[in-house]
């Protein structure tokens, strides 16, 4: 049947002190074992605010050690750093330090999301793709 308006709480009232809510947004990429040089994997509009990062893995690589990272503009890993893959199971890596408002590579600018895939030891021949996904407002 559903609840009269009447019966839920007034929304909040947004002023100076309190911002009007947000819708929180996702963007969603892979990383594949051949992304061993760090590249641009998405761009999210200026002035958004990382909420969390994950990755979720997938077949594990068998490389001798394996791992993905994720960063913002030129550094790779200030979100996820070093992710190992290589371990067994499926399971989530989260955002490893809170970017609470990441600055665009100009003030004002576009963020840009990087991610690379590193191995040592012999190239490995299964793993991947590693999907991640970048939780945002703004």
């Amino acid at each position: 049947m559903g609840f009269k308006v009447s019966e839920l709480d007034p929304p909040g009232v947004v002023s100076t002190i309190t911002p009007a809510a947000k819708d929180v947004r996702v963007k969603a990429f892979y990383i594949k074992r051949t992304d061993t040089a760090s590249s641009t994997k998405a761009w999210l509009p200026a002035n958004s605010t990382i909420l969390n990062v994950s990755v979720r893995r997938s077949v594990t690589s068998d490389g001798q050690t394996a791992s993905v990272s994720v960063g913002v503009g030129a550094t790779t890993n200030n979100l996820i750093s070093g992710l190992d893959v290589k371990t067994a199971g499926l399971s989530f890596g989260t955002l490893d330090t809170q970017i609470a408002q990441p600055e665009g590579d100009q003030p004002g600018a576009d963020i840009k999301i990087t991610a690379v895939y590193t191995e040592t030891g012999t190239a490995s021949t299964t793993g991947g793709p590693w999907v991640v996904m970048v939780q945002y407002v703004n």
